[in-house]
């Protein structure tokens, strides 16, 4: 018996017949004239889609040419920066093929930015009885917003005891604050910060005296004040150090600790 082409599977040819006529369509060169928001602004890039190379582009030279754009595929995401290039969030642009002009996209991607950072604190005040520093990390992630920038970090903290009835501490630190990033040159930022969250204590010694070590935990209200210098290594990575000061605030007292962490920035 003769078998006939069930005319379901036809139609579900038709998406991929579609997608294949339009990466058919031919490329086109257009022209695009890069205008910044503020007289601060001294640089630009922009790419083809979410996954090509950023180019750059001085202020001075606004006109760029691209020699093949898909109108119907190719989306331009262009970002400005001041001197320091400390990108901002992106602008999406969509060609218009019929009426031959650029539209902006109301969608805007902030800028983003993530680091390891491996640190050190020293007490300060009554700490100095329990400890004489502690060393840790702390996992930071941040947004670039018009004026400044919004920071967050999760972080851990060790220090050996030098009492006789506590044998260590361990501290977990969550905090969240604005910054203010400050140019000092092409490729260095400085970037004061405050934050404020809440330190988690957990204590591991003899604290009720029955010979018999266990764990103790404490939950403090924290603030950290902290200027953040970076420096541009390439386009997506920088390298920071950020000395601090800290406070948390116990029932009874306010303690204080200084501290300084450094590590890798990845930038998107």
């Amino acid at each position: 018996m003769r078998q006939t082409r069930s005319p379901h599977r036809v139609w579900l040819l038709i998406p991929f017949l579609l997608l294949a006529l339009l990466n058919c369509l031919p490329a086109q060169s257009v022209q695009f004239t890069l205008r910044a928001t503020s007289e601060e602004i001294r640089w630009f890039r922009y790419r083809i889609g979410n996954t090509a190379p950023w180019a750059e582009r001085s202020s001075a030279d606004p006109v760029i040419h691209i020699p093949e754009f898909s109108p119907s595929q190719d989306v331009l995401e262009i970002q400005q920066a001041r001197e320091d290039r400390a990108w901002s969030p992106s602008y999406h642009y969509h060609y218009g093929d019929e009426q031959n002009r650029w539209t902006l996209s109301e969608e805007k991607s902030p800028a983003s930015f993530a680091s390891l950072h491996l640190l050190a604190e020293l007490p300060q005040d009554a700490q100095k009885v329990f400890f004489e520093h502690t060393i840790g990390f702390d996992l930071q992630y941040g947004m670039q917003l018009p004026t400044g920038s919004l920071v967050s970090s999760a972080g851990y903290r060790w220090a050996q005891a030098t009492t006789s009835w506590v044998t260590t501490f361990h501290e977990l630190s969550l905090l969240v604050g604005l910054g203010y990033p400050l140019v000092l040159g092409k490729n260095l930022l400085l970037t004061p910060t405050l934050e404020s969250g809440v330190l988690l204590h957990l204590v591991v010694g003899d604290l009720s005296g029955f010979q018999q070590d266990s764990v103790s935990l404490f939950l403090d209200p924290q603030l950290r004040l902290a200027i953040s210098g970076s420096m541009l290594l390439s386009e997506t990575l920088r390298f920071s150090v950020k000395p601090y000061l800290l406070w948390y605030f116990e029932e009874e007292a306010v303690l204080f600790s200084s501290g300084c962490s450094f590590g890798l920035e990845a930038v998107w």
